[in-house]
C-alpha cells in the first residue's frame, strides 16, 4: 500500500502536509489530480490501475478502480465538469484512455491506440473550445482527440514534432490576450487554438492551429537537456503571454511575450536546481509557480516588481520554528524562546517555593517531577552555541527552588554529583546502556555514513579489523573510510555527550566535546597506528548539537565542501544541511531516550 501526500500551498509561501490518503496503489505513484470541484481525486500508478476517491467532510473514500491499461499508467486528467465526469489517463503501454462516470459506476468510454510508443502526458483544452485533448508520445508525436458531443471520437496527429520524443504538452488559455484592458474586444475567447510541447531535443516549441493542421509557430531554445514540462500561465486578459518550462539540466524558465506589441519570447531563467525538475504549474491567477524535482522539494515562486523571479518565504517569524519543542532559527528567536521557557519555569519554581515552608516534602516531590523534567527537557534542546551559557542560569533557578524547599544548603560538588543520576546523566551522554545503540550507532554514525556517500567517498559501518584488547575484541571505526587521507582509511569513531558532564563546561561551547574527543584519542589513537589508519574522533553534543570539537568542526567542514563540489551548490549550503540533520536526529533520540526513562521510571513508582 502506497501513500499520497496532499499539501496546501498557503499565502505566505509554506507548503504544509495538509492530509494522507492510503491510495492501496501497489507501486509507485505516478499522478493525482482533483477534478474541478475538488471533491473527486484521481491517482494513477505503475501497478497497471487508476483510483478514484470521492471527498467530503474531510473523509477519503475509494469509490472506484479502473482497470484497462497495460502497463505503468503516467498521467490522469479531469475534463471540465460542463461535459460530464470525465476522466483522461494515458501509460506506457502506448494507449490513451477516456474514461466516464454513469449511474453505474465509471465506464471505458473511448480508446486511443495509435501511438507507436509510450504516451507520456493528456491535457484538456479549455472547455471554451470543446471537448478537446492533446496527447503527447515517446514516439516524437502529438495528436489532438475531440467529440463534439453526438458522433464518435476523431483524431489528428502532428508527426516529427520532437526528435527523441514529446514529454509534455500545456493549452494556451482560451481568454483573447488584451480582451481586460480593451473596451471595444468583442471576443473575448480567442478563436486561435495554440498548446505548447516539450521534448527530448532539449526544446520548446508552439503549434498554432490552422485549418485542422497543426502549424510550428515558435521554437524556444534555452534548455541544453531533456524538457520535463511545460505549462502555460492563466490569463485574465492581460497583453502579457508566458509558459514556464522545466528541464533535466534543473533550469526553471519562464518565457514572456508582449502579445500587443508582437515581440519574440524572451526567456527568464527563474533558477538553475542542482537536481533534475520534473514538474511546473501555475497558480489560478498565473502569478505565482510552483516547481516540484528531484530534492524531493516544492518551491513557490513569485515575479517582483523590477521583473526578477523570487521564491516566496515566509515571514521572519514563521521562519523559525520549534522542532519538538526546540528552537530551530537565529539567535535572536532561540534567545527568546530560552527567555521565554526560563520565565514561565522561575514562575513554577516560585510556587514551589511558596509550598515549601508549609510542606517541603510535597514541595520536593513536586520539584523532583515538574522542576527536573523541565531541566531535561531544556537540556536536550537544540541550543545554539552562544546560548548555552542560558544552561548555567537555569541550573541555579532549580538549585535556589530546592535550597528553599528543603532548607538544605548543597555543595557544589554534592550538586553536581546529583546531576547524575540515570534519569538525567543516563538520557543526556552516550555512556552505556540502550541508550548507546539508539543514540550512538543508529543516529549519529548512520547520519555520517549517508552524508559520506553523499560526497562520494564511500564508508562501512561497525567495517575493519577486531582487536583485542584487555581481553576483548574491540573495533576502533564506527565508520571506516578507504582513502581519505594521503592514501590512509580513516577511522570515525563517534561520541554523543553533554555540557553536564563537566562541571563547569555548560558555560563553554565545545568544551564538553573537546574533552570527548580526548579521551577517545587516548583509547583509539594506538590501535588505529597498529592497522596503519587515521583516526578521527568526532565528539557532538546533545543540548546543542552544532557544538562539536575541533575534530568534528573540521571534519564537518571538509564533508561539505567536498557535497557541494560533487552537487554543484554553494558550501555553505551543504554545510547548513549536514548541521540541519544532525541536530534533528540528534533532537529525535533525545525524545526517546527522554520517553523511555520516564516510562520505567513511573513503571518502577507504580
Amino acid at each position: 500500500m502506497l501513500l499520497f501526500n496532499i499539501s496546501e500551498h498557503t499565502m505566505s509561501g509554506q507548503v504544509k502536509l495538509q492530509n494522507t490518503i492510503d491510495t492501496q496503489h501497489e507501486d509507485m505513484i505516478h499522478d493525482a489530480q482533483l477534478d474541478y470541484y475538488g471533491r473527486k481525486l484521481a491517482t494513477c500508478s505503475s501497478d497497471k490501475t487508476i483510483k478514484v476517491f470521492e471527498i467530503a467532510n474531510n473523509a477519503r473514500t475509494l469509490i472506484d478502480t479502473l482497470v484497462g491499461h497495460e502497463g505503468p499508467v503516467w498521467q490522469v486528467a479531469w475534463a471540465h465538469p460542463k461535459f460530464g465526469s470525465i476522466l483522461a489517463s494515458c501509460s506506457y503501454d502506448r494507449k490513451v484512455i477516456i474514461w466516464k462516470e454513469g449511474t453505474s459506476g465509471w465506464v471505458k468510454l473511448y480508446e486511443f491506440g495509435e501511438h507507436k510508443s509510450s504516451v507520456n502526458c493528456v491535457q484538456w483544452a479549455p472547455h471554451d473550445w470543446g471537448l478537446q485533448l492533446a496527447c503527447v508520445s515517446s514516439d516524437e508525436s502529438f495528436s489532438i482527440l475531440s467529440n463534439s458531443g453526438d458522433g464518435p471520437w476523431k483524431y489528428t496527429k502532428h508527426e516529427n514534432a520532437h526528435a527523441l520524443g514529446c514529454n509534455a504538452v500545456s493549452w494556451a488559455p482560451a481568454v483573447n490576450p488584451s480582451s481586460l484592458v480593451e473596451a471595444n474586444t468583442r471576443h473575448p475567447v480567442s478563436n486561435v487554438k495554440r498548446i505548447v510541447t516539450g521534448g527530448g531535443d532539449n526544446l520548446v516549441k508552439i503549434w498554432r492551429e490552422e485549418n485542422d493542421n497543426w502549424i510550428l509557430e515558435d521554437k524556444l531554445e534555452a534548455h541544453t537537456d531533456w524538457v520535463r514540462d511545460v505549462a502555460w500561465a492563466p490569463s485574465v486578459g492581460l497583453p502579457l503571454s508566458r509558459i514556464a518550462s522545466c528541464s533535466q539540466d534543473g533550469k526553471v524558465i519562464v518565457w514572456t511575450k508582449d502579445e500587443s506589441s508582437g515581440q519574440n519570447w524572451t526567456p527568464k531563467v527563474l533558477k538553475t536546481f542542482a537536481e533534475v525538475v520534473w514538474r511546473a504549474s501555475w497558480s489560478v491567477t498565473g502569478d505565482i509557480l510552483a516547481v516540484s524535482g528531484g530534492d524531493n522539494k516544492v518551491t513557490l515562486w513569485k515575479e517582483q516588481k523590477d521583473g526578477e523571479w523570487a521564491c516566496m518565504k515566509r515571514s521572519n517569524t514563521a521562519n523559525l520554528v520549534l522542532f519538538q519543542g526546540a528552537p530551530i532559527g537565529d539567535l535572536i528567536f532561540s534567545a527568546k524562546f530560552i527567555s521565554n521557557l526560563r520565565s514561565k519555569i522561575r514562575d513554577l519554581l516560585s510556587r514551589l517555593q511558596q509550598i515549601g515552608p508549609k510542606d517541603p516534602q510535597v514541595a520536593y516531590l513536586l520539584l523532583c517531577f515538574c522542576g527536573s523534567f523541565c531541566k531535561l527537557v531544556h537540556l536536550a534542546r537544540s541550543t545554539p552555541p552562544s546560548l548555552v551559557a542560558e544552561l548555567s542560569f537555569f541550573d541555579s533557578d532549580i538549585r535556589r527552588c530546592f535550597t528553599e524547599c528543603t532548607s538544605m544548603d548543597v555543595s557544589d560538588i554534592a550538586w553536581h554529583q546529583a546531576q547524575l543520576n540515570p534519569l538525567g546523566h543516563h538520557t543526556l551522554t552516550c555512556k552505556s546502556g540502550g541508550d548507546l545503540i539508539v543514540r550512538h550507532v543508529q543516529c549519529t554514525a548512520r547520519h555520517f555514513l549517508e552524508s559520506c556517500k553523499q560526497a562520494c567517498i564511500g564508508g562501512q559501518l561497525e567495517a575493519g579489523s577486531s582487536l583485542e584488547d584487555e581481553g576483548r575484541q574491540t573495533r576502533p571505526a564506527d565508520i571506516l573510510v578507504q582513502n581519505w587521507e594521503f592514501g590512509k582509511p580513516a577511522a570515525l569513531d563517534f561520541t554523543v555527550t553533554s555540557p553536564a558532564t563537566l562541571n563547569g563546561a555548560s558555560v563553554m561551547a565545545g568544551s564538553a566535546a573537546s574533552a570527548a574527543e580526548a579521551r577517545k584519542h587516548l583509547t583509539n589513537d594506538a590501535k588505529c597506528n597498529r592497522l596503519g589508519w587515521v583516526c578521527i574522533s568526532l565528539a557532538v553534543v546533545t543540548c546543542g548539537c552544532n557544538v562539536g570539537g575541533d575534530e568534528a568542526i573540521k571534519y564537518l567542514d571538509r564533508l561539505a565542501a567536498r557535497i557541494a563540489t560533487r552537487t554543484a551548490r554553494p558550501k555553505s549550503s551543504a554545510e547548513s544541511a549536514l548541521y540541519g540533520r544532525l541536530s534533528i536526529v540528534l533532537v529525535r533520540a533525545n525524545a526517546r531516550a527522554i520517553g523511555l526513562q520516564f516510562i520505567d521510571a513511573f513503571c518502577t513508582i507504580a
